[in-house]
């Protein structure tokens, strides 16, 4: 294309020129200058044929050598990525033979471990075997010394059963006796006290006065100052309270169905709550419990509610025979009893 341009400018120059050359010449000598310029105008249209001929072959290798240095790119990026492919499968292979190495090295010292282990395995074969032999011959020793223990146990057992069936029937006997020199009714419950101390940890005489219920004496109880504050409200639910107003013994035991409700703390296995009636009305409650007892060698608590129940039948009979007449059960003023041993 700029050959193209240059001939053409080149061509209206030599006209330019031309024209400018045969305004001063003759016909003839134009005419002649006419046929040279003619000569020279078709031996530079040759030319220019031929330049374009060329250029156009030019373009054309071009055109070729375009398309084949696209052809060569697109294969040198079919090249890459096939090499890339190859890249990646040569890491895969070279990881792949690196975990094969791993568990060939892994292999052989599980060999190497296993050579050692066999090793072992007889000698801890051996050593139990030896053992196994010593376990059984300490087995037969063991159920030897158990049923020897067994044996001392089951008689032990039956010693203490006996011991502590026996031990609250001879209490029973002496609060009995005790009972029947008590002359009044003071002494009775005086007496009614210090029996059920015998087996209980704590027991407490409560005194009927309008609507509450007021210590009068006690022991095992650990009342700070004047025992006549410690009250109940009758109208709160409460051992004493349920036996005051059904006139009948009230008992809790541990393991039973209902709560406890000992109204004075602790953690007894056993309580029993015990009216004393008067004609008609009841005039004190009995309260008793077990709580802080040493488990070990004690009486069990259905034993212990049956002694006081025993004991409050009996009480209630002689206070019937030593109240006879009277309008009014006699309760003596405030005192503390001390435990016997």
């Amino acid at each position: 294309m700029e050959f193209r341009e240059y001939a053409a400018r080149e061509t209206s120059a030599l006209i330019d020129r031309l024209v400018s050359d045969a305004e001063g010449r003759t016909a003839a000598q134009v005419a002649g200058i006419q046929r040279e310029h003619e000569s020279a105008l078709t031996s530079m249209r040759l030319q220019l044929e031929a330049r374009t001929r060329e250029l156009d072959a030019r373009t054309l290798a071009k055109d070729q050598l375009t398309a084949a240095v696209e052809q060569t790119r697109s294969q040198l990026d079919t090249r890459r990525t096939e090499f890339e492919a190859q890249r990646v499968a040569l890491e895969a292979h070279r990881a792949a033979l690196e975990t094969l190495r791993a568990e060939v090295d892994v292999q052989r010292r599980l060999a190497a471990a296993n050579a050692s282990a066999g090793e072992q395995l007889l000698e801890a074969r051996a050593a139990l075997d030896a053992a196994q032999a010593e376990s059984e011959r300490r087995t037969s020793q063991f159920e030897t010394d158990l049923e020897e223990l067994r044996g001392e146990h089951v008689k032990t057992i039956q010693e203490q059963a006996l011991a502590r069936t026996v031990l609250p029937l001879d209490e029973l006997l002496t609060v009995f006796s005790a009972l029947a020199t008590a002359s009044t009714p003071s002494a009775v419950l005086t007496t009614v006290v210090s029996g059920l101390a015998r087996e209980f940890s704590r027991v407490a005489l409560f005194r009927l006065r309008g609507n509450r219920l007021e210590c009068v004496n006690h022991v095992g109880f650990e009342f700070e100052g004047d025992i006549a504050k410690v009250v109940i409200p009758t109208s709160v639910d409460s051992l004493l309270t349920r036996a005051m107003n059904s006139r009948e013994s009230q008992s809790f035991v541990s393991g039973s169905d209902e709560p406890c409700s000992a109204p004075f703390g602790g953690r007894p296995a056993c309580a029993i709550a015990l009216p004393l009636v008067s004609g008609d009305a009841t005039v004190a409650v009995v309260y008793a419990d077990d709580s802080d007892q040493l488990e070990f060698g004690s009486v069990p608590a259905p034993l212990l509610v049956k002694f006081a129940e025993l004991v409050w039948q009996h009480a209630v009979l002689v206070l019937q025979h030593s109240s006879a007449g009277q309008k009014t059960l006699a309760v003596t003023p405030s005192q503390t009893f001390d435990r016997r041993a």
